[in-house]
């Protein structure tokens, strides 16, 4: 049962490794093997890891160390719903590495996990990745479209110029949107 490796079972240090490994099913076979034989990490990013490959967000520390490990749940996991809970569980850190997260989930097939980016860039208000939200003004969820025109918002002089730009796009429903986070700015707009 669990990770082994010729028949016998494979060490903790070896299967602790494994939380980091390049392929989902690895690390999550890895945090279970862990946890069955409860030795999951008491702390630091292997702990993080260990959490998220279990899809236990709610667990996850909210510290530096979880940062990576959360980044590639948003960006590579499988779930949907765990792409989700990995953003929302992001949006309440403070850390460099989020943004750039963020901006990569901005193209996710799931509409929730788009619309959860956009609310988390634009809770960090960078505006390094105004240009990224740019096309989900004319997502086809207008869920999606109120979050990236709330983002841009919340940004500065380049939000300001991606809704500026919005409203000259061919589709009603962009320029509403683009129109809606142009009023969010009030009479500075």
């Amino acid at each position: 049962e669990g990770m082994q490796e010729k028949g016998n079972a494979l060490p903790v240090d070896a299967i602790v490794e494994r939380l980091d490994d390049d392929i989902e099913w690895v690390r999550t076979a890895a945090a279970r093997t862990l946890e069955t034989r409860q030795k999951l990490p008491v702390e630091g990013a292997k702990r993080a890891a260990a959490l998220v490959a279990l899809s236990h967000f709610d667990e996850v520390p909210h510290e530096t160390s979880a940062v990576s490990a959360l980044c590639r749940a948003l960006r590579e996991h499988s779930s949907e719903i765990d792409r989700l809970d990995a953003a929302h569980v992001l949006a309440q850190i403070t850390h460099p590495d989020i943004a750039e997260a963020f901006a990569q989930a901005l193209g996710d097939t799931s509409p929730m996990v788009r619309k959860a980016s956009a609310d988390g860039l634009g809770r960090l208000a960078d505006d390094q990745h105004a240009w990224a939200l740019a096309p989900l003004l004319a997502d086809y969820e207008e869920t999606v479209r109120m979050a990236a025109s709330s983002a841009l918002s919340a940004m500065a002089e380049e939000g300001r110029n991606v809704l500026d730009q919005a409203l000259s796009h061919v589709a009603s429903e962009t320029r509403v949107a683009a129109a809606n986070g142009l009023c969010a700015l009030g009479p500075a707009a």
